[in-house]
């Protein structure tokens, strides 16, 4: 059998492949900047003059924290993610808790996909509520969902790496971590 006899059966095995799904566990999730609340321009430059400064290395954390605050006013999603880390870390301000529940609830209000994402940190570390790994998972899970990619890679880590070996799911992790590449794959910009 000559070489030539080989080609259209790799072309078959192959067709035969690409038609398979990719993996078992099928995921679809939303591209994140279509779940992400509108910013008004007012609300926007606020949170540019805090960033500008917040990269300065030395720089006044209580000025941050109040253009950060004025921004969030206006319901800067980003502004008020920066916020609820300052308000649990004290950062410029001082500890609280209850601020940054607080600061996360108001992100999801907004349907903002990182808000899920944080209250799943919030709830898996017990940080001003009671420790609720159920709950945790759950948001983690819809934050995936909506395109959030801390949510994609900390899930595909999960699956593909955290478990012990003979319970990871691979084709979970391969999902998870994936998920923004088939996007690409129909077509769709992840980044613009």
């Amino acid at each position: 059998m000559g070489s030539k006899a080989l080609i259209p059966l790799t072309i078959l095995l192959l067709g035969a492949l690409l038609a398979l799904p990719a993996s078992a566990f099928e995921f679809e999730c939303k591209l994140e900047k279509t779940s992400l609340p509108p910013v008004s321009a007012e609300a926007d430059a606020l949170f540019l003059q805090a960033r500008k400064l917040e990269k300065q290395r030395y720089h006044d954390k209580e000025q941050v924290t109040a253009l950060y605050e004025q921004a969030a006013k206006l319901d800067h999603w980003k502004a008020l993610h920066n916020l609820a880390r300052r308000y649990r870390l004290g950062l410029g301000t001082y500890r609280s808790a209850a601020k940054t529940l607080e600061t996360t609830q108001r992100l999801i209000e907004l349907g903002a996909p990182i808000g899920y994402y944080d209250l799943a940190v919030i709830l898996e570390r017990g940080y001003g509520v009671k420790h609720d790994m159920e709950g945790a998972w759950l948001y983690l899970h819809k934050a995936a969902k909506l395109g959030e990619p801390h949510a994609l890679i900390r899930l595909g880590n999960h699956y593909g790496y955290n478990l012990p070996r003979e319970q990871q799911q691979n084709d979970k992790a391969a999902a998870y971590f994936n998920a923004p590449l088939n996007r690409l794959q129909r077509g769709k910009l992840l980044i613009e």
